[in-house]
C-alpha cells in the first residue's frame, strides 16, 4: 500500500489535485476505498472528483463519487465540475398561504420559508385572499376566485322575488339574480304571492271564505278549500227599487221561535224597523226578501237596533225574541222602548204597541232600548228574566231587570232589581253570564268601558252575582277592572260555557282598545271561573288576546262560539270591526275564532274570518248546531256591507259552520 504525506507546500501535485490549501497535509492510500462507494481515491481524483478546504477528502464522504446524486449541499456530490446542479429550482412567494405564489420567481436548492415551488401558468391571481387560486372552487362573491380570468358568478345566483307586503312571498313579476349571502332586504326566494300589496294573499295563505280574494293564490276564489265553511245571508233589493238598510246591525239565535223545535236566526234591522226570521235548519245562504221580514208599525221607531233571544219568559214552550227601539212615536216626544215577540213567529207579521212591555217615561232621557239582553234566571225562580240599560244622566244608567216580565208598556221604574251605575255609564253592554260564581245561580255582567280607574278610562265590568233583587248600587258588585288606563275594558262581555275544562264557565271580556301587538290595537281577556271577588285585568290573571293593528278595535264585539270542533269546549269569538283590509280601505272587519283550551296568543296567529263592511261594527252569536251536523255554528253581522243588485249599502251577515274548524 502507497502512504503519500504532503508536507506544507510540498507535493504540488497533489494540492492542486485535491485542489488543497498549501499547508494542508492530506495522508492518502490512492487505491483504499474508504467510504465503501466501489470508488478509490485514487479513482475518484482521476475522475475529477477534487477535494475542497471544507472536505480535502473525497473518499471520505460516500456520497462523492462519479455519477453520484447531487444533494444539495453545496458540494460537487457527482464530480462533474458543479455544485448543487440537479437541485436548483424556482420558487414564489405565497403570501396567502394557499399553496399557491405568485410575483417574480428566485433560484435556490430549498425550498425557503414562505414560498412554494414555481408552476408557469399557475400563478394565484389574488395571493391576498386564500379563496382565490388556480382551480379553486368559485365561490358567489363576484370574485374570480379559480384565476381563469372569470368571476363565473352567473351559475351561482339565485332568483329572489320583491316582497312588498313583507309576507315572505314575493311577486314573480319583479324578480332579481342575487348571489344568497347578497340579496337586498325586501328580496326572497319564494315567488307565490299574487297580491304583493296584502300580506293576507300568498300560497301559503288558507283560503277564506266569501271574501271575494284568492287568498291561496290557487287560481280560483273561495274555493271549496276554504279553511271555514260558510254561508252568506244578505237583504237584496226589492222590485220596487233600493231600500237602503242596516241588516245584520243585531243578530240573534232563539232555541225555537217558529214552533218547529229547530233554532232560529233573526237578523235586525233598524233602518227600516224590522227584523228578519231565517228558520232553521240552515245549509246554505240565502236572500232575504221582505217577505221574510216582521215589520214594525212604526217604520221610524229604530226597531232592532237592540236585539236578543228572550228565552221562554211566558212559558209556552215556544221562545220568545226582546227587541229594542230608540225613537217609538210615544205622545208628543220619540222615546225609546222594549218590545217582547212571543213565539210563535210569523215571516210577513207585523209587530206594533201591544208587543210594547217597556216604554219610556215622558220626562225620561233619551236612549232607553239601545241595550237590551236576556238575563237567564237571575232571581232562581225558574223562569226567564230580561235586562234593560235605562239612561238617567248623560254619565249615570240604572240597568233594569225585570224577573216578572211585563205584559203593557210598563215605566222602567216598575222593574224587579236595579242596578245603579253612576259614572262611565255611557256605552253599557249586557251579558247574562250564566253561573259564574259556582254558586248554581245565574249571574249578569254589566261592561262600563268608560269607567275610570286612576287617571284614565281602564273599563270595568260589574259582575251581579246572583239572586238579584230590589235597589243595587255598582260599586257593591264583583269588579273585573282593566288593567291600564285607556283599555275601554267592558266595551263588550260574554258568558262562556267553558274554554279550558275546569268544569266552570268563563267570562270573556273586550278591551278595544288595550295595547296588542300595536297601540290601540285591542283584544280580549279570558277570565276564568268560579269568580268570587274584585280582579285587575293583567297578565297573569285570565288568558289575553291581543289585536293585530292600531285602531283594529279588535274586542269590540265578543261571544261564545259554542262548540264548533266536537272537542266539548267552547270556542270564543272576538270581533275586530276596524281592521282595514289592505287591499281596500273600504273594505273592513274580521271576526277571529279562538280554539278552546289555548294559550294566550295575538290575533294574527288566531283563524280570520274577513268580512266587508263599511262600518266598524260587528255582532255574533254561537252555541247552536244550525245545520244539525252536530257541531255548533256561529253567525257574524256586518251591517254596513254591500249587498243587493245595485251593490246597496244593506248590510250582510255570515254563518260559519263548526266542523270546518
Amino acid at each position: 500500500m502507497l502512504w503519500i504525506f504532503l508536507g506544507a507546500c510540498g507535493g504540488a501535485d497533489w494540492c492542486e489535485r485535491f485542489n488543497l490549501a498549501c499547508d494542508a497535509s492530506v495522508d492518502v492510500d490512492p487505491g483504499e476505498d474508504k467510504d465503501n462507494d466501489q470508488w478509490s481515491a485514487e479513482d475518484e481524483i482521476d475522475a475529477g472528483c477534487l477535494g475542497t478546504d471544507v472536505q480535502p477528502d473525497p473518499d471520505e464522504l460516500e456520497m462523492i463519487y462519479p455519477g453520484a446524486y447531487e444533494h444539495c449541499d453545496g458540494l460537487d456530490n457527482d464530480c462533474d465540475g458543479e455544485i448543487d446542479e440537479d437541485n436548483r429550482r424556482e420558487y414564489w412567494f405565497d403570501n396567502d398561504n394557499d399553496s399557491y405564489g405568485a410575483g417574480e420567481p428566485i433560484v435556490d436548492c430549498q425550498n425557503p420559508p414562505g414560498f412554494v415551488p414555481y408552476e408557469p401558468g399557475a400563478e394565484d391571481c389574488d395571493d391576498a385572499d386564500p379563496y382565490t387560486r388556480p382551480n379553486a372552487p368559485e365561490r358567489c362573491d363576484n370574485k374570480d376566485n379559480n384565476c381563469d380570468g372569470d368571476a363565473n358568478d352567473d351559475y351561482l345566483k339565485q332568483t329572489f322575488y320583491r316582497d312588498a307586503d313583507e309576507d315572505a312571498f314575493g311577486d314573480p313579476e319583479q324578480r332579481a339574480q342575487y348571489c344568497e349571502d347578497l340579496v337586498l332586504p325586501g328580496w326572497v326566494s319564494n315567488s307565490g304571492d299574487c297580491d304583493d300589496d296584502e300580506p293576507l294573499v300568498n300560497a301559503g295563505m288558507s283560503e277564506l271564505c266569501l271574501d271575494g280574494v284568492d287568498n291561496n293564490c290557487q287560481g280560483q276564489i273561495d274555493e271549496q278549500a276554504c279553511t271555514l265553511d260558510a254561508a252568506l245571508f244578505s237583504r237584496p233589493d226589492d222590485a220596487s227599487g233600493i231600500v237602503l238598510g242596516a241588516f245584520g246591525h243585531t243578530v240573534t239565535v232563539a232555541t225555537d221561535v217558529t214552533g218547529d223545535t229547530k233554532p232560529d236566526i233573526v237578523f235586525g234591522d233598524p233602518v227600516n224597523s224590522r227584523i228578519y226570521l231565517l228558520s232553521g235548519p240552515v245549509s246554505g245562504g240565502a236572500e232575504l226578501r221582505i217577505a221574510d221580514a216582521i215589520r214594525g208599525d212604526d217604520a221610524t221607531a229604530a226597531a232592532g237596533y237592540s236585539l236578543d233571544a228572550a228565552g221562554d219568559v211566558n212559558n209556552d214552550g215556544i221562545s220568545d225574541v226582546l227587541l229594542g227601539a230608540l225613537d217609538i212615536e210615544t205622545g208628543l216626544n220619540q222615546k225609546g222602548g222594549v218590545y217582547l215577540l212571543t213565539g210563535p213567529l210569523t215571516a210577513g207579521s207585523i209587530f206594533d204597541e201591544d208587543d210594547l212591555i217597556i216604554a219610556q217615561d215622558q220626562d225620561g232621557v233619551s236612549g232607553l232600548g239601545r241595550q237590551v239582553a236576556w238575563g237567564g234566571d237571575v232571581d232562581a225562580d225558574g223562569r226567564d228574566d230580561i235586562v234593560v240599560v235605562d239612561p238617567i244622566d248623560g254619565v249615570s244608567a240604572a240597568v233594569r231587570i225585570w224577573t216578572n216580565v211585563p205584559t203593557d208598556a210598563a215605566s222602567p221604574a216598575s222593574a224587579d232589581a236595579t242596578i245603579l251605575v253612576e259614572n262611565g255609564a255611557l256605552e253599557l253592554s249586557l251579558a247574562g253570564l250564566g253561573d259564574v260564581t259556582g254558586d248554581g245561580i245565574d249571574d249578569l255582567g254589566i261592561g262600563s268601558p268608560y269607567a275610570v280607574n286612576g287617571a284614565g278610562r281602564s273599563g270595568r265590568v260589574f259582575l251581579a252575582a246572583g239572586p238579584l233583587s230590589g235597589a243595587l248600587n255598582a260599586s257593591d258588585l264583583i269588579h273585573l277592572t282593566g288593567g291600564n288606563s285607556g283599555d275601554e275594558a267592558g266595551r263588550s262581555v260574554a258568558g262562556i260555557t267553558d274554554y279550558n275544562g275546569d268544569g266552570y264557565r268563563d267570562v270573556l271580556i273586550g278591551a278595544p282598545e288595550m295595547a296588542g301587538d300595536a297601540i290601540s290595537s285591542g283584544g280580549a281577556v279570558l277570565v276564568y271561573g268560579p269568580i268570587t271577588g274584585d280582579q285587575d285585568l293583567r297578565p297573569g290573571i285570565g288568558t289575553f288576546f291581543y289585536g293585530e293593528r292600531s285602531g283594529d278595535d279588535a274586542g269590540a264585539h265578543v261571544a261564545d262560539g259554542g262548540d264548533m270542533d266536537g272537542d266539548g269546549l267552547s270556542e270564543l269569538i272576538i270581533s275586530a270591526p276596524g281592521h282595514v283590509h289592505e287591499r281596500s280601505a273600504l273594505d273592513r272587519g274580521v271576526s277571529y275564532i279562538i280554539p278552546s283550551a289555548g294559550e294566550g296568543m295575538s290575533l294574527r296567529d288566531a283563524n280570520a274570518f274577513e268580512l266587508r263592511s263599511l262600518e266598524p261594527r260587528l255582532t255574533a252569536v254561537g252555541g247552536f248546531d244550525l245545520n244539525e251536523d252536530g257541531a255548533d255554528d256561529v253567525i257574524v253581522g256586518a251591517p254596513k256591507s254591500l249587498s243587493g243588485d245595485f251593490g246597496a249599502i244593506q248590510g250582510s251577515a255570515t254563518l260559519l259552520f263548526g266542523p270546518s274548524l
